[in-house]
């Protein structure tokens, strides 16, 4: 330090060079953070965005792209401006440390003075499609994510080797196609996405993509009512984040959404809250706002469960004061839902009603067995009827709309005095649903389900139906449908 101190006054050139020299030992040795350092102190600008290129696959890999993020964030910004893959280097390093709109401003900029060549434009694409996790909508990344995928279908490589050396044009494409399967789940546009996440795990490009897809595949299937089939994809992405050192990393945070889901779903309220802390931590690593807001719903959920309307509509509440991007059309449309439910548990269906009726986004099963419920409180079957005719087969007619569907048309069966029809109806109900262990379905929809639960129990009793009867919780495993005590 006293001979830097010494040139630098008499020859800063020479302090500069010599800063230049400890960089290259220290990078020879494998001390890549010290080499940064100075460069930075050099104010050599070119060896470290080249550095930051070479180097940003290890880094990411462990999670430390904030890191790089403050190397580049001293890069002058002429400098910065005039290399293409320093920018989108950049961009990518914003949107892993969650400063997504930072990194919109500078992609922002870039095009609209040099702009990008094809390569460019691909990886460019493919980082606007990855801000559906923090503060895109599901139109503009899917967009985004249909373009770079369009690019790269169409043969488009990079010459100049994989940006932040980890995206390949195979890594590329497959964050594009992630994104694109994120999107349209946002949607409600389930097989889609499944079709898109397929690819995905075929090909994943990086292990933290094959977590993503996974976990994004395991939300998927607790949205459409194939909890089994959501465990066994959550484990999956953990299994595979834990082998490959993420276990900790943000890629996981869905995959612990979707156990917390699960569980809620067949009583585990503990093992659920667990899962929540967990996912939300993991979201929050890098500020992923849109993947924070599948919390709120939950946590309404659970309060819901315990019989604590006032604390669900708070967290609700909070929920629309966060200021953060606007929920996704499905997050939206379960909020409605439990805040309808939520109401109807103080004794308000009329206000349930209002909520319902002001809802003007995307209708899903549990909009619908919100409303369903909601008549059966105000005693209104010409409304119940209403909702069970007329309810949609939504896409495909998956178990998570196929069973409420039965179940109120059980209901409304015993409304016209035909009980045996109605405990016929719940029966098949029943036997489905327990294959994959749903409890909330029966125990959250009310009294008149109650009350035939209990009329099936006394005809052909089973531990499942015990179960339901006693709103006994934790569900633990599946019983055998067909075993009668």
């Amino acid at each position: 330090d006293l001979l830097r101190y010494g040139l630098r006054a008499t020859a800063p050139e020479q302090e500069r060079e010599l800063l230049r020299l400890a960089a290259d030992w220290h990078r020879e040795h494998g001390r890549v953070d010290d080499a940064a350092e100075y460069l930075l102190q050099a104010e050599d600008w070119s060896p470290v965005i080249d550095l930051v290129k070479a180097e940003g696959g290890r880094y990411f890999a462990r999670g430390e792209a904030s890191r790089l993020l403050r190397w580049m964030g001293q890069v002058p910004d002429d400098v910065l401006l005039a290399d293409q893959g320093a920018v989108l280097a950049t961009v990518a390093l914003h949107s892993m440390c969650g400063s997504s709109l930072a990194g919109e401003a500078l992609l922002d900029r870039f095009e609209g003075g040099a702009g990008f060549d094809a390569a460019g434009e691909a990886f460019a694409a493919a980082n606007r499609a990855a801000w559906i996790s923090y503060h895109a909508s599901p139109a503009a990344a899917g967009a985004a994510a249909t373009e770079a995928l369009a690019l790269l279908d169409g043969g488009v490589t990079f010459p100049d080797g994989p940006f932040l050396s980890v995206f390949t044009p195979m890594a590329t494409r497959a964050l594009a196609a992630l994104c694109l399967a994120a999107a349209q789940s946002a949607r409600g546009e389930h097989d889609r996405a499944r079709a898109s996440l397929e690819e995905v795990v075929r090909a994943p490009g990086t292990p933290a993509w094959l977590v993503h897809a996974l976990a994004e595949t395991a939300w998927i299937e607790v949205a459409t009512g194939h909890l089994q089939a959501a465990v066994a994809a959550a484990r999956r992405a953990l299994a595979v984040a834990e082998e490959a050192g993420l276990a900790e990393h943000t890629a996981v945070a869905v995959a612990h959404f979707a156990l917390a889901r699960v569980g809620l779903e067949q009583g585990d309220a503990v093992g659920a809250d667990a899962h929540l802390v967990t996912g939300v931590a993991r979201a929050r690593l890098n500020n992923r706002y849109n993947v924070l807001s599948f919390e709120w719903a939950e946590r309404a959920h659970a309060a819901l469960i315990a019989g604590r309307a006032i604390d669900g509509l708070e967290v609700i509440a909070r929920a629309r004061a966060e200021g953060r991007p606007v929920f996704f059309p499905t997050v939206e449309a379960r909020l409605v839902a439990m805040k309808a439910r939520l109401h109807l548990l103080t004794g308000k269906p009329a206000t349930a009603e209002a909520v319902l009726e002001a809802h003007e986004g995307l209708v899903t099963a549990e909009v619908l067995g919100a409303r369903a419920a909601t008549a059966v409180a105000e005693d209104d079957t010409v409304t119940l009827r209403k909702v069970v005719e007329d309810w949609p087969a939504l896409e495909g007619d998956e178990p998570a709309s196929r069973l409420p569907r039965g179940l109120w048309t059980a209901v409304l069966q015993e409304r016209d005095g035909d009980r045996r029809q109605a405990l016929a109806t719940l029966g098949r109900v029943v036997v489905e649903a327990e294959r994959e262990g749903w409890v909330r379905l029966f125990l959250d929809a009310g009294g008149e389900v109650v009350r035939l639960l209990r009329a099936l129990y006394h005809a052909a009793p089973t531990p499942f139906l015990r179960t339901l009867c006693e709103g006994e919780a934790p569900v633990t495993h599946v019983t055998a449908p067909n075993l009668v005590e």
